[in-house]
Parts: structure tokens; sequence; C-alpha cells
């Protein structure tokens, strides 16, 4: 068998072809696996305001409730929540946040008959600058302006709004402004309901002392709590803390950045690793000294203590933080809600990891 010029040239041309097949291959797989990007609810509660409340609440009718359509999320709103998320078999806790919202979805199209689903539709496409009339009927205008939603967001154009269509139209990710984010708006009553505070005793009992029982921040003389401090960037800042809680903090924090950048950009760290006593305690080590919790600023803002209300962002952060089994401080009896800390139940998990 001899090569010629010509046959070299012939095979360089084959498995060129070959090797661009395999890559569109492997791009329309990833485009299976991977599917659009993920989108990101907003979180409401008592207090919130504006156009998702309003989604929220047509949505609400057309599961059974009667909510007159104002756009406030009042004690009625929160009722309402209340009693789909028993209903579903989810948190009771009257905050909507991704699991309260995916079950509040109902598919639809030209065919559906319930106006208030129809209605959450055209709310939403409002939303995005779509002029629809918010008329509970779906005609020729919603539909084409769910097709012109869809094709924007590089989803199956079809006139259907079903699940990912429906996160699309909410999602509050992507780079938007951080005005508002400092926004004062009211705690939710129902916080905290999976996990509580970490206690004195467990702290003591799971890490030993930490250090000599200051006023103001020394140093560790715990010399096996001191290795298991690391310093690590956590993606908005750097911090100094317990192992263990850093990188749950590089986990929330990346989930942030993705879903939240607005958030994630406003954030900074009021600090973390501080051994000293709780504030107006003699007795008592404060959490930071563990390097256990972390205290946030928003926008340069410290959210003031005590008062009841919240930073929007750290509400917004909240469900992430219960994610990874953290307790919020806007649940002690004096209110700190720019403070989370590990809970009880975390810092006991974590025992026999601290050998």
């Amino acid at each position: 068998f001899v090569f010629s010029p010509l046959r070299c040239f012939c095979l360089r041309i084959t498995f060129a072809m070959i090797v661009w097949r395999v890559f569109l291959v492997v791009c329309m797989v990833g485009v299976l696996v991977l599917g659009p990007a993920s989108a990101a609810y907003p979180v409401l509660s008592k207090g919130s305001s504006g156009d998702a409340v309003r989604v929220l609440q047509h949505l609400l009718n057309h599961w059974g409730s009667s909510l007159t359509v104002d756009g406030s999320f009042g004690t009625g709103v929160k009722n309402a929540v209340k009693a789909l998320q028993s209903s579903k078999g989810l948190v009771v806790d009257g905050v909507v946040g991704t699991e309260t919202w995916s079950n509040t979805h109902v598919t639809v199209s030209k065919t559906s008959t319930s106006s208030h689903a129809i209605r959450a539709v055209q709310q939403a496409l409002r939303m995005h600058d779509i002029a629809v009339s918010v008329s509970g009927t779906f005609d020729t205008a919603t539909d084409n302006g769910v097709r012109t939603f869809q094709r924007n967001e590089g989803l199956g154009v079809d006139g259907w709004v079903g699940k990912n269509t429906w996160r699309s139209l909410l999602d509050t990710s992507g780079g938007g402004s951080s005005e508002g984010v400092d926004d004062n708006i009211p705690i939710p009553s129902s916080i905290n309901p999976r996990y509580s505070y970490a206690r004195h005793s467990t702290m003591k009992s799971v890490f030993g002392t930490p250090g000599s029982l200051t006023t103001h921040c020394s140093s560790l003389t715990n010399r096996k709590l001191k290795r298991y401090m690391v310093t690590k960037n956590v993606g908005p800042f750097r911090v100094t803390g317990l192992k263990w809680a850093v990188e749950a903090l590089a986990r929330i924090f990346t989930k942030v950045k993705r879903d939240k950048l607005h958030v994630f950009n406003s954030l900074k760290s009021n600090g973390m690793l501080c051994c000293r006593a709780v504030r107006g305690s003699t007795k008592y080590f404060s959490n930071h000294s563990w390097g256990s919790a972390l205290d946030l600023v928003v926008n340069g803002k410290t959210d003031p203590r005590g008062d009841g209300k919240c930073f929007r962002a750290i509400l917004d952060l909240y469900p992430y933080f219960e994610a990874e089994k953290f307790y919020w401080g806007a649940g002690f009896s004096y209110e700190d809600a720019m403070h989370f800390e590990v809970s009880n139940e975390l810092a006991k998990s974590w025992e026999d990891l601290y050998t």
C-alpha cells in the first residue's frame, strides 16, 4: 500500500470531518444535559410589594384563594401562602422561595380556561416590558408575547407557559442593579423553622474553650481549634474561620453569584473569627469565637439591630444559608439580621470530624 499525496489529502479531510461530527454531537449532548442556565426566583414575604407579588396573588387565586391583587404582601397573602404550603407538604413559614414558587405553577396556553393563571402570565410578561393587558383571556397578544419572551430567552418557542418559561419569567438573577438591596423591609415572623442557634454549651463541648473571654477580639489560645482555622476567598470577600463553616460559605456564595449577582456584588464581611464575649455578657463566648459566625454589610451599610427589619439583600440570602443549616440572627430575642451562624444541629454533626 503506497501513500500518494492525493490519498493523504483525502484521509486528512475524512479525519477532520469525523472530528467535526464528534464535536457537534458533544455540543448537542451538553445542551440536552445542562439545559438552560439556572434561574432564580424572588424571595417574597410579608412586607414585600410590587409586580412579583401581583403574579403571586394571581397564582394563589388560581389555587383557591380570593385575594385582592394589589401587589402588597399582607397578612391575607401570608395566610394563603401558608395554606398552599401545607397542602403541598412544604415547610409552612409564609415565605415564598424556590420550592413554594415551583408549587404555584400551572401550565398556561391558549387552551387554558383559568383566568387567574392567565392573569399571572400576563402580569409576568409586563415585568419584562412586553405590552399585554392583564385581562384573564389568553388572546393573540398574549400568545405573541409568550412566544416573543421564549425566543428572547432561548427557550423552546411554542406559546405554552410551562416550568421553564415560568422560571425565566420570574427570574431575578443576572447582573441587575444593586439598587434596593439595602431597603429596610420587615423580617418574616416564621424563620429558622428547622434549625436552632448554636448553644454555648454545644460549642464548648464540641470545640473546647477558644481563648480568653474578653470584651474585644483577642487571639485564639486553643491549639487544636487553631489547626482547623482557614483563610479563604469565599466569593465576595475573604474570611478566616472554622474550616467546615468557610467551605459552606464558599458553596453559598457560589450559588448567590449564579442566581443573584446584584446581591453578591453588594456584600462585604463585617467579621467572622473574633474571640470575644457576647455583647453585654461576662459569661458567654460569641459564636464568632469559634469562627462559626459571619456578619454581613450591604452596600457599605450595617443592618440596624433590634428594629424588626432587615436589608432586602439579607432576606434574599436567608434561604441559601438555611440550605447549609445555618441559623439566621434575625431570630434572636434581640434581632441581629446581619448575623448568620452555624446552627446547633450542624455544630453537633461536626463533632466526629473534629479529631
